[in-house]
C-alpha cells in the first residue's frame, strides 16, 4: 500500500511536471496560429504564455500573455512594432480558431509609422474628398495635407489637429486648426469641413483585448501605449 501510494505520489509528479512543460508551449503554438490568420501579414510574431498549473490552459484559463510583434498589418493598417502583455486571461476555441475573450492589458506600446498611415488612410472613404492627399507627424501635432474641390476650383488645404483616446481601442483625430490657401468661406463652413475630416483609428480587430491610455506624437512615428508605462 504505502509502495502504491508513493507511485500515485510520482506519477502525479511527473504528470504535474510533464504538462507544465509541455501544455503552455502547444497552447502558444495553436493562439500564434489563430494570430497569423487574423494578421493579414507578419514579418516578425512571437507568442508566449504560461499558466500555473499548467492545467488550468485545459479550461483556457491563461495567467500571462506576451505578444510582440513587427511589420503586422491588421485590418489594413500597418503596425510597424507591437509589444504587449496580458493577465488573468480566458481563451476560447471559436470556428477552429483560438480566441482571447477576456483578459487586462498589463503592458503595450504599438508603433505606427507615418507612411504605413497614410497608406491605410488613403484607404479610407471619409477622406476622399481630398486629392493628393498626405498626413505629416510631427512632435505632438498631426498634419493633414491635400486638395479639395471648392466651387469647381482646387483649393489646398490644411488641417492640424491631435489624436485623442476615444475608447480603450480607439484613437481618433480631431482638428483644432484649418488653413484654406488664398480663398475665404465662411466660419460654419469651416467647422463643417474640420467635422468631416475627423476619423478614428479602431485597434479592435486584433485578437487581443488592448487598453489604451496614451498617445505619444514624435516625428514620423505614433506610438500607442497602455498600463505601466
Amino acid at each position: 500500500m504505502r509502495k502504491f501510494r508513493i507511485g500515485l505520489i510520482f506519477f502525479i509528479l511527473f504528470l504535474l511536471i510533464s504538462t507544465q512543460l509541455i501544455l503552455p508551449n502547444a497552447v502558444s503554438k495553436r493562439i500564434k496560429a489563430s494570430l497569423d490568420k487574423e494578421i493579414n501579414k507578419s514579418a516578425k510574431l512571437s507568442v508566449e504564455l504560461s499558466s500555473f498549473p499548467a492545467l488550468k490552459l485545459l479550461i483556457g484559463r491563461v495567467d500571462e500573455l506576451i505578444v510582440v510583434g513587427e511589420g503586422l498589418v491588421v485590418d489594413s493598417l500597418p503596425i510597424s512594432k507591437l509589444n504587449s502583455s496580458f493577465k488573468d486571461l480566458k481563451i476560447k476555441q471559436v470556428e477552429g480558431k483560438w480566441k482571447v475573450i477576456k483578459g487586462k492589458n498589463d503592458y503595450l506600446d504599438l508603433e505606427l509609422s507615418e507612411e504605413g498611415l497614410n497608406k491605410y488612410l488613403n484607404t479610407r472613404p471619409e477622406l476622399d474628398i481630398f486629392e493628393n492627399f498626405k498626413v505629416e507627424l510631427l512632435k505632438n501635432k498631426v498634419m493633414l495635407v491635400g486638395d479639395i474641390s471648392f466651387f469647381n476650383a482646387q483649393v489646398n488645404i490644411q488641417l492640424s489637429g491631435n489624436f485623442n483616446i476615444a475608447g480603450p481601442q480607439t484613437i481618433v483625430f480631431s482638428s483644432d486648426k484649418l488653413a484654406l490657401e488664398n480663398i475665404v468661406i465662411p466660419t460654419a463652413l469651416i467647422e463643417q469641413l474640420k467635422d468631416k475630416l475627423q476619423f478614428e483609428i479602431d485597434l479592435s480587430q486584433l485578437p487581443i483585448p488592448l487598453e489604451i491610455n496614451q498617445i505619444i506624437l514624435e516625428e514620423d512615428r505614433l506610438s500607442i501605449l497602455g498600463k505601466n508605462q
